[in-house]
């Protein structure tokens, strides 16, 4: 059945409950009600996270755009230029700081993340959900990275 349909069963379930004084009828046209609404808002979340994770993806296509040659054909990092160093040695000290200063981003990341999911009004535990399984990712892909 279609959310609205599933939406109006458990209206038509709690009034009924409510009419007939059938207490378990009420609670369970209320959690009925409840499950839609939080399908709806999951629903909400997981456009929102497709939309951050697009943006991000854009920025990151985009910070690889004129930062050097780039042979657009077999989509290879550029060869020069960019943000970090092209020596294979990087000294302790530098790779730590670089992977603090990334792991700081992503924490900011995940902040705005989760005021934009609680400002669209959706649950707190559906936002703590997505924004803990993006900054993981986020973070396991940076301290995989052997670039920093």
């Amino acid at each position: 059945m279609g959310a609205k349909t599933d939406q109006v069963k458990g209206q038509v379930k709690e009034a009924a409950g409510s009419l007939t004084d059938n207490k378990d009828l009420e609670s369970e046209g209320k959690a009925d009600r409840r499950a839609v609404e939080a399908k709806e808002k999951l629903d909400h979340a997981q456009v929102k996270v497709e939309e951050v994770i697009d943006k991000a993806e854009d920025k990151v296509e985009d910070g690889n755009v004129g930062a050097g040659s780039h042979d657009s054909t077999t989509r290879d990092t550029p060869v020069t230029g960019g943000f970090l160093s092209e020596r294979p040695e990087r000294r302790t000290f530098e790779s730590v700081f670089a992977r603090v200063v990334a792991t700081a981003g992503i924490v900011g990341v995940g902040t705005a993340l989760g005021a934009i999911l609680i400002g669209a009004d959706v649950a707190g535990w559906i936002t703590g959900l997505v924004v803990s399984i993006v900054t993981v990712e986020l973070a396991a892909m940076l301290w995989r990275s052997r670039r920093l």
